[in-house]
């Protein structure tokens, strides 16, 4: 008997391997199990059982599960993720099924004979111990011994497949604010529920959002509520894991890392906020939890709510074709929402603090809360040379280096790295540094100046944690400066008087094809989260847009649209991006030849943007295809495996 294996590395191919004769009774595909690997031990998943032999093999060294720890549906929506992400199927069943997936310890054995009594009362991975795997597998199918979990007492089995349901389910696309979402997601739930079903909801953190949604299921729901993610206990963690694969009639909340949750009697799927970054896993299996939802949501025939104050173009226009329900609360129109909204003429950056002063020196004379939104969190994100005007660049790659302050530290916005800040230009040695295009850390730091009676608290994506112990601490009614990034928008239960943003219209140089999406979503979400009474927008004259032209969201919506399908970009058009790095320049060019001959032998010329070339430290190349992945699935795995090649499938920013 032969096995094929998936492992955790990213070569598009699976392994094979003989069973020895001990195993085989065992085997079955979808389980885990250890092999032999380039003189270490790896732990692998079987996909594919044959009944051959080939003795030029080598044998596995054990297998790991009594029974496959996923069902049906996680299988179809690997296989599916693997062909829609262009990933192998080892990586992604390593998310799947990760290596902080602690069963074992957690598994307690039940004797049903006086021939295994001496196990009863073990725990699993003890028992192993003491008796070997193999004996173990045997009690186990012959009935002798049955597996429990600690946590929930309940008998550890296989989940039972629900049952599929046949008519079309109603789909919801919901665009409201926070409290209009609050409602109809309350009423869907209880819902389900009262049946003794799951709903599986999605949020895109755990410390803001997550826990100000967890605290308001949790006052209607008691502890049906469920949290499954990283950020809590791994006890916490095992514990949702047993109950939801067993039981019914619970709400797990979570982030990207549940969307592949075994969950048994499912029968409504949410996803919050879906518009988020956050909801795109970046390192080793790339992938948009949001769309891997959706597709959980179909393969088992349940109905699946999108919740926004401001939906993505992607699903938008997704939910018109698929014919969801588009339920649309014009909160942000017939409320009084758009008349807050002001945009006084600024003529340039330079007067952005000075126009400052006198609104929130009002606001501090009224005892009002108030929050400034800036793009950039650093002290200053371009330092450029009063002297030979060349910037500050990073050492590594050559991207731009921003100021942090605080810290002492020139971060690279493209690489990431950090190095000493030294108050002297690389190019000529002059001291005379100038910083534009400052941001959270100098706004806060001028105005605790000018205020030094009003608290003023930083809210970035590094300091939210920690700032909202801060904020949940805070009184009502004392007076307050918030000073942020879009982080700002995740602060449900902070009301703000004054909502400030300064140098907005700035996005639109940051975002690529989605700058004006990414502005209008910002400016929505922090309006939606914060609910400020007053909105001002400080934008250079020059570069000032039109607030207007964004609120109308059904003619803004088209208008956007009808630009990305004359571009033939996403939603109309799925994008890949490939990237080759290399040291030496003739290795590079020798992979590329290599890359440019598959595509021409597959006929995708067509779709080919590029080569791209940089040099950095390293050599890099890019080349973007545009096309559907049924047809460019074949060629780009066979590109997966060249050395220093990597697939990007819908960069964010092209």
């Amino acid at each position: 008997m032969i096995v094929d294996v998936a492992l955790p590395i990213p070569v598009a191919k699976t392994f094979s391997y003989t069973i020895p004769e001990r195993w085989k009774p065992f085997a079955k595909k979808f389980l885990r199990l250890k092999v032999p690997f380039h003189n270490k031990v790896q732990t692998g998943v079987i996909t594919d059982i044959r009944d051959i032999d080939d003795p030029g093999l080598k044998a596995i060294n054990e297998i790991i599960d009594v029974f496959p720890i996923i069902d049906n549906t996680l299988i179809e929506l690997s296989m599916w993720s693997s062909h829609y992400y262009i990933t192998p199927i080892g990586p992604v069943l390593k998310y799947v099924l990760p290596p902080t997936l602690k069963i074992e310890p957690y598994i307690t054995i039940q004797a049903k004979g006086s021939e295994v009594s001496r196990m009863d009362g073990l725990t699993l991975k003890k028992a192993i111990n003491l008796f070997g795997r193999e004996s173990l597998f045997q009690y186990h199918e012959t009935g002798l011994i049955t597996l429990c979990d600690t946590l929930t007492q309940h008998t550890f089995s296989p989940i039972t497949p629900s049952n599929v349901r046949k008519e079309t389910p109603d789909n919801v696309l919901f665009i409201g604010d926070v409290q209009n979402r609050l409602d109809y997601y309350n009423e869907a739930i209880a819902s389900a529920l009262q049946k003794k079903s799951n709903v599986l909801m999605l949020l895109p953190d755990h410390y803001a959002a997550g826990s100000y949604f967890k605290k308001i299921f949790s006052e209607k729901f008691g502890d049906r509520v469920l949290w499954y993610g990283s950020e809590t206990t791994l006890k916490s963690r095992m514990e949702t894991f047993f109950r939801v694969r067993g039981e019914g009639g619970f709400l797990i909340l979570g982030n990207k890392s549940c969307v592949f949750l075994p969950i048994c009697k499912q029968a409504l799927v949410i996803v919050e906020r879906h518009e988020e970054d956050e909801y795109r896993n970046e390192e080793g299996f790339k992938f948009n939890a949001v769309l891997v939802a959706i597709k959980r949501a179909s393969i088992g025939s349940v109905p699946i709510i999108l919740g926004s104050a401001c939906p993505s173009m992607e699903m938008y226009h997704y939910a018109k074709n698929n014919k969801f329900n588009i339920v649309e609360k014009k909160w942000l129109l017939d409320g009084p929402c758009q008349e807050k909204i002001t945009a006084p003429d600024i003529v340039s950056s330079a007067t952005f603090l000075e126009a400052l002063i006198p609104i929130i020196k009002e606001g501090e004379g009224k005892g009002e809360r108030m929050a400034v939104f800036t793009p950039r969190k650093d002290y200053g994100s371009y330092l450029v040379c009063h002297s030979c005007k060349k910037p500050f660049l990073c050492p590594h790659c050559e991207g731009v280096l921003g100021y942090e302050k605080e810290a002492g530290l020139l971060t690279c916005s493209l690489c990431g790295k950090s190095f000493p800040y030294e108050e002297r230009c690389a190019h000529c040695g002059s001291d005379i540094i100038h910083f534009a295009r400052t941001g959270v850390e100098y706004v806060a730091e001028k105005l605790r100046d000018m205020f030094p009676g009003l608290s003023v608290v930083k809210i970035t994506g590094d300091s939210l944690r920690k700032e909202l112990k801060t904020l949940n601490k805070m009184p009502i009614d004392m007076p307050a400066l918030l000073i942020g990034t879009q982080s700002l928008s995740k602060l449900y239960n902070f009301h703000v008087q004054k909502l400030i943003l300064l140098g907005w219209e700035e996005l639109r140089k940051m975002g690529g094809y989605r700058s004006d999406e990414r502005m209008i979503q910002i400016l929505i979400n922090l309006i939606d989260a914060l609910s400020p009474d007053s909105v001002t927008l400080f934008m250079e004259r020059k570069n000032k847009v039109t607030i207007s032209n964004y609120l109308e969201g059904d003619i803004y919506y088209q208008e956007e649209l009808q630009r990305r399908t004359n571009a033939d970009f996403p939603p109309y058009r799925r994008v890949f991006l490939v990237e080759i790095e290399n040291k030496n320049k003739d290795k590079g060019e020798k992979t590329i030849a290599k890359i440019k001959d598959i595509f021409q032998k597959e006929g995708i010329e067509s779709a080919v943007s590029g080569t791209l070339m940089e040099k950095k430290t390293l050599y890099k190349w890019r080349i973007i295809l545009r096309g559907e992945e049924d047809f460019l699935y074949k060629t780009l795995f066979r590109i997966y495996g060249l050395s220093e090649v990597q697939i990007e499938a819908d960069p964010l920013y092209i």
